[in-house]
């Protein structure tokens, strides 16, 4: 939230308030997937009566638990467990973002290959999955900065102050799914990481400058800058100014493929509006893409399924699912904010 007020693509009022529209609106102009805006947005928000602009959030009071505690009404809810690198009142904690980065990688480290790997984020996250003052999975007196004791992974009995996530899944890297500790300290940051990666999704990498900058200037990958539709405008869909950009570009540019990404992001974001993404009875795995601006924009249905056709029955069923993001242009963040 921070990268996007500190470039003024989300703009909160005197008070520091943003409404749930504002944020989820803020995302997809980003190039942020569907599924990512409202699922973020959903669980940020949706605790707070009324409607999409009625349920506000103070930008700058997040942080709402100190050691252990509840939910403070009406105020934001926190995750479960915390990495406590930006739950300061002066700044970010670099030092607590230097044990983030420790155990990224077995043995390399991202310091050592240039970039983190969704595998090197599984490994970071779990420095702080668990409570104080138990020692984490490396055997280290390091933990979250604090427990949401209301969320019903502690209510509910589900994870225990010495448990955690101990285990990633072989092919994507991610935290194992099922686990008893498996909550939105992990859903958060991992949709963060396969969103503003590149590529997109299980397989993006950050490169270990741009991660720290993400999380201590809150400055956003120029990979992310580069195929977002920000800058799209004109058309039916406010998306002609990247169509005309792509369909201009030689074939042989190496820009080309960039040009391609940030149309289909910008046709994506009405798309999923219009294909019920955000309808009361949805949900995110509900909807498709293209959906049902393919019938009605060639263009986008033919430029955002790469040389595929996703009605094909030789297409693997994983190119399905993914597409159109199965390429070089990557696919969306895998996985749930709740986790």
């Amino acid at each position: 939230m921070s990268a996007l007020v500190k470039r003024r693509i989300l703009l909160t009022d005197c008070d520091g308030f943003v409404s749930k529209r504002e944020v989820r609106t803020a995302l997809m102009r980003l190039g942020i997937s569907g599924k990512v805006a409202r699922e973020t947005t959903d669980g940020n928000f949706d605790h707070l009566p009324g409607d999409d602009d009625a349920k506000r959030l103070n930008l700058f009071a997040m942080n709402t638990i100190s050691g252990t505690g509840g939910d403070a009404p009406g105020g934001a809810i926190e995750h479960f467990r915390s990495t406590g690198i930006r739950d300061t009142a002066d700044g970010p904690d670099a030092a607590r973002y230097a044990l983030f980065v420790a155990h990224a990688a077995s043995g390399t480290g991202p310091f050592a290959k240039g970039y983190f790997t969704q595998t090197d984020v599984s490994r970071a996250i779990a420095t702080f999955d668990v409570d104080a003052p138990h020692p984490n999975v490396y055997g280290e007196l390091v933990h979250s900065n604090d427990v949401n004791t209301d969320h019903p992974k502690r209510r509910d009995g589900a994870c225990a102050p010495t448990a955690s996530v101990r285990s990633t899944q072989l092919v994507t890297g991610e935290p194992q799914d099922g686990d008893a500790c498996l909550s939105n300290l992990h859903g958060s940051i991992v949709f963060m990481f396969q969103e503003m990666g590149t590529p997109t999704g299980p397989n993006a990498k950050l490169t270990a400058t741009e991660m720290r900058a993400l999380w201590l200037q809150s400055d956003l990958p120029q990979g992310l800058l580069d195929r977002s539709p920000l800058t799209c405008e004109g058309g039916a869909h406010g998306c002609a100014s990247c169509w005309d950009a792509y369909a201009a570009a030689p074939d042989a540019a190496s820009f080309k493929r960039t040009l391609r990404a940030r149309y289909c992001r910008c046709m994506m974001i009405p798309d999923f509006l219009l294909s019920g993404g955000f309808g009361p009875n949805a949900t995110t795995m509900d909807v498709a893409l293209p959906g049902v601006l393919a019938s009605s924009v060639p263009e986008y249905a033919s430029t955002c399924q790469d040389e595929h056709d996703a009605s094909q029955s030789e297409m693997p069923e994983h190119m399905k699912e993914c597409f159109p993001y199965c390429f070089a242009d990557g696919k969306p963040a895998d996985g749930h904010f709740w986790g």
